[in-house]
């Protein structure tokens, strides 16, 4: 993820959409540094810093096996939440010896999102608008106004 950024993917490539799973792993916590590499980073991304390419590209990250720490400091770092989305491992969310068990998502836990940013825009919207939208028109027209898309 910080590679991508630093040279200026998302800068050369708009379109470009990319999910980075769990959270961006170790992203949140090192894009300060990252963001002090200053000139060239900003060289690459057309005078962005690393802060404004993460507010203004399309880079999604997902919720599998995150923790609720990490949430905090993904939105600090100016992530909106509309490119956070469920991931393939919810609703399991932990694991005890071998065995993972049903719980509250990491996001849930953090306490950093409204029920209706985790239940509507992180559990489907957010796929729907930004990464599917002709999956978005099928849905809204299978079901009318009763969800959110």
């Amino acid at each position: 993820m910080a590679s991508t950024i630093i040279n200026g993917v998302f800068t050369r490539y708009p379109n470009l959409k990319f999910i980075f799973s769990h959270n961006g792993g170790a992203f949140p916590f090192m894009a300060k540094r990252l963001d002090d590499v200053g000139p060239s980073a900003k060289k690459m991304n057309n005078g962005k810093s690393v802060f404004e390419v993460i507010r203004t590209s399309n880079i999604f990250v997902d919720t599998a096996i995150s923790a609720p720490i990490q949430w905090p400091v993904t939105l600090d770092i100016g992530f909106p939440v509309e490119r956070i989305i469920y991931a393939s491992d919810y609703p399991y969310t932990a694991a005890v010896g071998d065995v993972a068990y049903h719980g509250k998502t990491a996001p849930e836990e953090s306490g950093q999102f409204t029920r209706y940013e985790l239940d509507v825009k992180i559990a489907r919207e957010n796929a729907l608008k930004g990464l599917f939208p002709r999956l978005a028109t099928e849905y809204k027209r299978a079901f009318g106004n009763k969800v959110d898309c």
